[in-house]
Formats: C-alpha cells, sequence, structure tokens
C-alpha cells in the first residue's frame, strides 16, 4: 500500500508556469480533508483532481470516521467508501496517476475501479453521465464501473488551477462567460481560472454542503476578486480560513502565498447572518508549525475543531493560534479580507490601529489628499508596444554601481552644465548627451539609500542628440518614429515624489519606500508618481511614508505576490491613510521639514538592519510623526521602538516562510 504522506507527484513545469497548476502538499492535502469531512457517508468530488492527493486524503478522512463511530472497516465498507469519490481531471495522464493512486489505497481483490473521469470539467452539469476509465487491478474479477453520475454532491473538495486572466484565451474567455452567466453578478474580466472552479463546485454542491479549497491568498485582497468575495460571503458561511507561517503555500513546489477556505452552503431559506452567535463565527487559523505526518494532522485537526466550538474568541498554542470573527464583520470587511491574516501576530494589528486612532484628526486618505491639491497618481515608465522606447535603453544611471540589471546599459561618468557624459558599461565607449535631451528619472528603487535623490538623479533621454543610433542601438528612422510619443509618456509622469508599487520588502536592495526629488522626476515602473503637490508637502509625505507607523501601515494593507514580494496596486494606495499638511500647525510643519532636512541626504542601509540596529534616521522620523499625533516625548520614544520591534518580526517571519534565515539570502535570489 502507498504511503500516505510519500506518494510520488506529477511534476511537469509546463503545467505549473503556464497553466498555473500545482499539485497539493500530501501533509496538506490531509489537514484540508479531515476539517472539511465529517461524515463517513458524504459523497465528494474533486474537479481538478490533478494527481489524486486530495481524493486519497477524503478516503483517509472517511474511513477515520468510521473507526472513530466503533465499526469495522470491511472490504465492503472499504468498497463503498471508494465509491463516494469521485474525480474529474482535463489532463490524461494527471487522471490516471490519480486512479492508480486511488487503486492502491485499498486492497485491490476488494475494490472497484475509482470513478475518475477525464473531461473538461468547465462543461459539466449536474446530472450529467460520465464515463469513466477503464483501470483496474489485473487480478480484480469484478465488472468495472463504466460511467459516472455526476448528481449533486455532499462535499467538493479542490485545489484548482491558479492560472491567470491574460493566459486564459478569447475561446475560453467566451466559454466561461457563456458557461457561467447566472454567475455574472460576481465576475469581472480579470478573475483567475480558479474563481469559475468556484462557481462550478458551487454547482455541484448540494445546499447545506461543504467545500474545502486551496486558493491564491490574493482572493482575499485584489480588488477583481472583490464579487467573487461576495458571492461566497452571501451563499456560504466561512468556517475556516487556514493559512501559515511555517510555509507559504499549501502546494508543492509554488512560492506564493496561499490559503484553505472551508464554508458551507447556505441553505435557500436560510437569513444572511447577522448575528455574532457562535455557530456563525469563522475561525481564522494560522498555523505555527506544520505537522510532519498523519499522527500530528490528526491531533492538529482535534485541537482547531476543538477551540472553534469553544466559548474563547482568542486562542494560542505552540502548533498555531486561533481567532474568531462573525460572518457579519465578513461581510464588513469584504474589500480586504487578507488584512485579518496579513500579520503573524496581533500586536502588529493592535499597534497600527491604536494609534492610528490617536492621530485620526491627522491622518486622511491619500486619494482624499490628491483630491483637495488636484495631484494625482500615475504609474511609472514601462516598455509598452505603444509607448515608443524600450525603458532599459533609455536610462543613463546616476553612477556603475546601480547597473545591476542584465539590460542596464548606460551609466553616468561625469556631466557639466549642458552636458551629460555617459559610458557603455559593456563596450567602454563614452557618449555626450545634451541637458535638453534628457528628464530627470529613477531607474530602481534598490540601491537608491537616500530620501532626496536630487543630488544623484538618474536620467531619461527623451530627445534626439547627434549619437542617438549609438545610444539607443536603434536605427534613426526607428527612433525618430518612436520620440515624440516616448517624450509625452515620460513628461506625464513626472514629480517630485515617487512612492513604491512592488517591492521585496526584505531584500538588501529596499532601503525606503518613497524618495522626493527638488526637480521633477520619472520614475520606473516599479513605482508611482505623485504629481502636482507642493514641494513642501512632498517632503512631508516623504518623511511620512518612509516612517515605521506608515510602512506597518502599507505591510499590513498589502497585495502580497510571493513570499516577502508584494505590490501595492492604485486603489490601495488611494485608500492609505497619510499625513495630511492641511491639518498641521506652522510649527508642526517647521518641524517634520526640519526632519526631512536632518535625513535627507543620510545614507540607509537595508530596511531590515535599520529595524535590527534602530537607525538613528528611522528613529527620528518615527518620532516626529508620534509627536504630531500628540504623545508626549517619552511615549513617542517608547511607541516608536514598539512600531520598529513588531515591524521587525513580522519580516523575519517572511524569511522564514521563504525558507530563509537572513536577508543574506536573499543576495543572490
Amino acid at each position: 500500500m502507498l504511503s500516505r504522506m510519500k506518494t510520488p507527484s506529477i511534476d511537469t513545469s509546463f503545467m505549473k508556469k503556464t497553466l498555473g497548476i500545482f499539485y497539493t502538499n500530501g501533509i496538506c492535502a490531509e489537514l484540508l480533508a479531515q476539517l472539511t469531512i465529517r461524515d463517513a457517508n458524504v459523497r465528494a468530488i474533486d474537479l481538478a483532481c490533478g494527481d489524486g492527493i486530495l481524493l486519497a486524503a477524503a478516503y483517509h478522512a472517511k474511513t477515520d470516521l468510521v473507526r472513530a463511530n466503533g465499526c469495522r472497516l470491511t472490504r465492503v465498507t472499504r468498497s463503498i467508501l471508494m465509491q463516494h469519490l469521485v474525480g474529474i481531471d482535463i489532463v490524461s495522464s494527471a487522471a490516471r496517476f490519480a486512479a492508480a493512486r486511488l487503486l492502491f489505497e485499498v486492497s485491490p481483490r476488494s475494490s472497484k475501479p475509482p470513478r475518475i473521469g477525464i473531461c473538461n470539467a468547465m462543461e459539466l452539469n449536474p446530472g450529467r453521465i460520465l464515463p469513466a476509465l477503464n483501470l483496474r487491478s489485473t487480478t480484480n474479477s469484478e465488472r468495472r464501473i463504466s460511467s459516472i453520475s455526476l448528481e449533486p454532491f455532499d462535499v467538493v473538495l479542490m485545489n484548482p488551477p491558479f492560472t491567470r486572466q491574460e493566459r486564459i484565451g478569447p475561446t475560453l474567455r467566451t466559454l466561461l462567460r457563456r458557461r457561467f452567466e447566472t454567475y455574472s453578478r460576481y465576475s469581472t474580466n480579470r478573475l483567475g481560472l480558479y474563481a469559475y472552479f468556484i462557481f462550478l463546485a458551487d454547482m455541484f454542491l448540494k445546499e447545506g454542503g461543504r467545500i474545502g479549497l486551496v486558493l491564491p491568498a490574493t482572493v482575499l485582497r485584489v480588488k477583481s476578486a472583490e464579487p467573487l468575495r461576495k458571492f461566497l460571503l452571501d451563499s456560504y458561511n466561512i468556517e475556516f480560513i487556514v493559512t501559515s507561517n511555517d510555509r507559504s503555500s499549501f502546494s508543492e513546489s509554488s512560492k506564493f502565498r496561499e490559503i484553505m477556505l472551508i464554508a458551507t452552503k447556505r441553505k435557500c431559506e436560510d437569513q444572511i447572518p447577522n448575528d455574532t452567535s457562535s455557530r456563525n463565527l469563522c475561525s481564522l487559523v494560522t498555523l505555527k508549525k506544520f505537522p510532519r505526518n498523519f499522527q500530528e494532522v490528526k491531533r492538529l485537526v482535534s485541537e482547531i475543531q476543538f477551540r472553534a466550538c469553544n466559548s474563547s474568541d482568542v486562542y494560542a498554542s505552540e502548533f498555531m493560534s486561533l481567532r474568531k470573527i462573525s460572518q457579519k464583520e465578513l461581510r464588513d470587511e469584504a474589500r480586504n479580507l487578507f488584512y485579518l491574516i496579513s500579520a503573524s501576530d496581533s500586536k502588529a494589528v493592535n499597534l497600527w490601529s491604536n494609534v492610528g486612532l490617536v492621530g485620526s484628526r491627522k491622518l486622511v486618505t491619500l486619494e482624499k489628499y490628491l483630491n483637495q491639491t488636484g495631484g494625482h497618481i500615475s504609474r511609472g515608465l514601462e516598455t509598452l508596444p505603444d509607448r515608443g522606447l524600450p525603458l532599459q535603453r533609455s536610462f543613463i544611471l546616476a553612477e556603475k554601481s546601480r547597473a545591476t540589471g542584465l539590460r542596464d546599459r548606460w551609466y553616468m561618468m561625469k556631466k557639466s552644465r549642458r552636458s551629460v557624459y555617459c559610458t557603455d558599461r559593456r563596450t567602454g565607449i563614452v557618449l555626450k548627451v545634451p541637458k535638453r535631451a534628457v528628464a530627470l528619472g529613477l531607474r530602481r528603487l534598490a540601491g537608491t539609500s537616500t530620501v532626496d535623490v536630487s543630488r544623484s538623479p538618474d536620467y531619461v533621454v527623451v530627445r534626439c542628440f547627434q549619437s542617438h543610433t549609438k545610444f539607443f542601438a536603434m536605427r534613426k528612422r526607428e527612433i525618430i518614429s518612436r520620440i515624440g510619443s516616448w517624450r509625452r509618456y515620460v513628461q506625464d509622469r513626472l514629480g517630485n515624489l515617487a512612492i513604491v508599487r512592488r517591492v521585496g520588502i526584505c531584500r538588501p536592495g529596499t532601503k525606503l519606500v518613497a524618495y522626493y526629488s527638488s526637480a521633477c522626476m520619472a520614475p520606473s515602473g516599479t513605482l508611482w508618481s505623485i504629481k502636482s503637490v507642493p514641494r513642501e508637502d512632498a517632503k512631508i509625505l516623504s518623511l511620512w511614508f518612509n516612517s515605521t507607523i506608515n510602512i506597518l501601515q502599507l505591510f499590513l494593507n498589502r497585495v502580497e505576490t510571493c513570499g516577502s514580494w508584494m505590490e501595492f496596486h492604485e486603489y490601495v494606495l488611494r485608500k492609505t491613510f497619510v499625513l495630511n499638511p492641511y491639518s498641521l500647525s506652522k510649527s508642526q510643519k517647521k518641524m517634520l521639514l526640519r526632519v526631512f532636512d536632518n535625513v535627507k541626504r543620510e545614507k540607509f542601509p537595508s530596511l531590515l538592519e535599520q529595524l535590527k540596529s534602530n537607525f538613528r534616521a528611522r528613529k527620528e522620523m518615527d518620532y516626529a510623526v508620534l509627536r504630531i499625533f500628540g504623545f508626549d516625548p517619552l511615549a513617542a520614544r517608547k511607541l516608536g521602538a514598539s512600531f520598529r520591534r513588531a515591524l521587525l518580526d513580522e519580516l523575519m517571519n517572511l524569511l522564514r516562510v521563504e525558507g530563509r534565515s537572513s536577508v543574506e539570502d536573499c543576495e543572490h535570489d
């Protein structure tokens, strides 16, 4: 008999990179099945069964429930339990592997062939009869089952493919739109394939049935998935949201943050519950230590289920922490459910909430501030088909050490009043570029170590000059045809303040999250350009954004992509609270501008090093912000230290989740 945990799995790079298919880890499959299946007699289906690991885990959960009820596991019982499981997959090799896995889970002499079908699940409807795989033991003399009846099921277990919407072709997109027309109010054109599998699961699930899903953590946060979250909260009672501080994902070979979601389908006559009674509470479970074997899974599941039924709203042990929240609170937080699991320790959330409440009179959303000033947000420079010139070829970096990318070519050797002299780092040739042909830019945040970048700007070429064919390594006609649109594109992104859009927060090159320039600059696409705000305001905002108080806010509201990599989409940034310059007195403004002058040219080490060493400039920024909020000097120093310690703990936890022990492990990533 195959081991429950160490069965081989299919590994195809095409499935992973192109289709977003990652098969569930064996331990995680057992955990999900044990939390989802509560009755040995339930009929369960996996509509994207892959290598069958979730079906095998469902079989284990059912057999354990039989034993728990004091019944014997006879050959007939095992066969019946197996026949209650159905798996569907579009990949024939995966489906056959799943069938083979299930054959080995019970004695081949006593089992009928597993109920596995090869089909595009998106084309299925409840009630359809589907041919089953003709795969069985050669010693089995019983007649094989030739068909599978797809009646509504009691349980749907699934780790659906996470294929991004950009990779969904127009034909499939049209099919999905027609296929799930009844769910149109909950779908958007930017949903990944996993969302349609959730709709499909709903079609095959009985009222009162239960779903157990492995999903990308972004489903809790991104704006495109907000209607999907509304669907789940309108139609289901969410029982568990499980995440882990020990590893980022529940799938093999995946680095993207994932969650487990277990929910019960609400019956039509049930009202959407608005009370906070125990039966309507959702348990937010964070695993501190990952189970190593099936026995540890069993103990962990028992602990989770017992504490979920216990009256206490908060529980913590060596292996996990659990916090309860009502369905009404979930719906109230539907815009950002990731906030509920964004921190490994609730003290980080409490710190920001309490201090934000005290300083609320001095805070305003960035969106509201920009409306007051007439400013706006623009995404930084990128290489796009309709934007003229390639980004990497257009930049002249301030110094050679900043040319860290493979496609970075030019760096500044010296400059005069009218010209910039740049060197090709590959060939060593030197070109003279007139200053009238360039605009100020900021190529990347990695390695940029000062808040004020006015003295050492990068340059981006926006006009033709004598040697432009050598500079761009393109034909003259091609450059001339593109340079006009490129110049307009760059000029539309010139601003005094640049704020991070995408960042590896624990990377050694990450030192700050916002940059000020006295002259307008155009940052690259990893940053946002904040345009048309007064210079003094830009200085104050750069101080605020780089304070630990704000970085913790950003951390809690992030869109996490992979480990310590995170994004701050425009809708996230707009709702971010900032220090409101209009709420400050003259003396408060003067104090903040003095602090800005003190730290603006300080060379910051990596963010982690700043937090570990209580870097002087960081302490000064934090102290200034907390004093503006009204805290006395002693309280401001203590609170600043608490913020730095909380943020450091969270970032170190991210490193552990990534399987790294220190920031140095990230250097050659």
